[in-house]
């Protein structure tokens, strides 16, 4: 018994009722589509196969996907605490990625007392699949 033919034809891409776009299906039966038109928010996806020849029309079920506007989440941790004059304390700085940001973040302080200073280890962090952290020094200013 020999191998089955390998669907032909258009593959029709739907967001709900609207159609996306079409695509032929390939030598192994497969279709693809790239859209970068949808807007923001919960779109229903689905592709719908006319049939062949040789095989039925069908249609695939609906998958729903959400697009967000990128972004990022920033937690301290512990998110208060006291320094002393002439010392330092170290606090975690957690960024997290919102729908696959990961452009670099350069860290900074301001609002900061006079000749007071932090400096962060890593200054830079590049959020991606899992949270990034650096460590956050804070130092009050010395008094002679």
């Amino acid at each position: 018994m020999g191998a089955a033919p390998i669907p032909t034809g258009p593959v029709t891409f739907l967001d709900g009722t609207t159609m996306l776009g079409q695509s032929t299906l390939d030598a192994t039966g497969h279709a693809t589509l790239t859209t970068s038109t949808l807007a923001l928010g919960a779109h229903i996806l689905t592709a719908s196969y006319p049939g062949d020849a040789v095989y039925s029309p069908s249609a695939s079920a609906p998958v729903t996907e959400t697009l967000v506007t990128p972004g990022f989440t920033l937690a301290v941790s512990p998110n208060a605490f006291t320094v002393s004059q002439g010392a330092s304390a170290t606090a975690t700085v957690t960024i997290a990625s919102l729908g696959n940001f990961n452009q670099p973040l350069q860290l900074s302080c301001s609002g900061l007392p006079t000749n007071a200073t932090c400096t962060f280890a890593p200054s830079t962090l590049t959020p991606g699949p899992t949270p990034v952290t650096a460590d956050l020094t804070p130092r009050p200013f010395d008094i002679p």
